[in-house]
């Protein structure tokens, strides 16, 4: 286990479990991955903050099998550029982010928005860079719930992309950027004191897997929402890449065929 500080002095934890029964994916090295392991912007009542991991902030980086989780001990509370008395939101301690050579990218957040206003995020995780995988399928996942954290019993999420959704998928972002994924309408409720709403989305649904339309060499996912004031907003990403049905079974007949003779 590897134990790094951020800016802002939250402590973090980088665990490497090597556990090849909960997962066969391939950790991905640190040279496959953006400078920024993951981002997240905050804006609320004229005030603007941040809070970003990079891969300086690690003190050694993670090898081998298994599963990488970047998470945290602890709440972190996001300050204002203009003003660090200033708490703009806080970010809950059950954040993580992984990233597999599969390749794929997963992430779990939890935030709570300013108690006085309504306030905006900005989750964007890491680039995540690959061989190129040649007329590549793809799947995407992704559960949200709010809650009526403060009580007034109330609580929204509003989606800032164009079309008014939470969260994308996007692939070859540093050549010719493509959106595999846009999901989550906006969601909400009304009197309903200390309620939980959920939502769930699966593109292209459960268990399966579409035409991504193009060869694929990395990923990136990222949320854009407005959470209502003293609200709790928790959720979970997956996105993953695979090559073309048609090229694992010819894979897996030439296997075949080898092991005959």
């Amino acid at each position: 286990m590897w134990v790094a500080r951020n800016q802002s002095g939250a402590r973090i934890v980088l665990g490497l479990v090597c556990a090849l029964a909960m997962s066969s994916a391939a950790l991905a090295d640190l040279d496959q991955l953006s400078y920024e392991l993951f981002r997240i912007d905050v804006a609320t009542e004229g005030y603007t903050g941040q809070w970003v991991f990079t891969q300086d902030d690690l003190i050694c980086g993670a090898r081998g099998d298994g599963y990488c989780i970047v998470s945290m001990e602890g709440e972190v509370g996001i300050v204002a550029n203009e003003n660090p008395d200033i708490t703009l939101a806080t970010l809950g301690s059950d954040f993580y982010m992984c990233f597999y050579y599969d390749p794929q990218i997963q992430m779990n957040f939890s935030v709570t928005a300013n108690y006085t206003a309504d306030t905006d995020f900005s989750i964007t995780s890491a680039q995540l860079d690959f061989d190129n995988i040649p007329n590549a399928w793809g799947r995407s996942t992704v559960s949200m719930d709010i809650t009526d954290a403060d009580w007034d019993g109330s609580g929204q999420l509003t989606g800032k992309y164009a079309d008014n959704k939470t969260y994308r998928t996007f692939y070859n972002v540093d050549t010719t950027p493509g959106m595999f994924s846009s999901q989550v309408d906006s969601f909400g409720f009304s009197n309903q004191y200390g309620w939980t709403e959920a939502r769930y989305s699966n593109d292209p649904g459960a268990g399966g897997v579409r035409q991504v339309g193009s060869d694929v060499h990395n990923l990136q996912s990222g949320l854009e929402f407005t959470l209502s004031a003293g609200d709790t907003a928790v959720g979970s990403t997956d996105f993953e890449v695979v090559p073309e049905p048609a090229a694992i079974a010819l894979l897996g007949l030439a296997l075949v065929l080898v092991r005959r003779r």
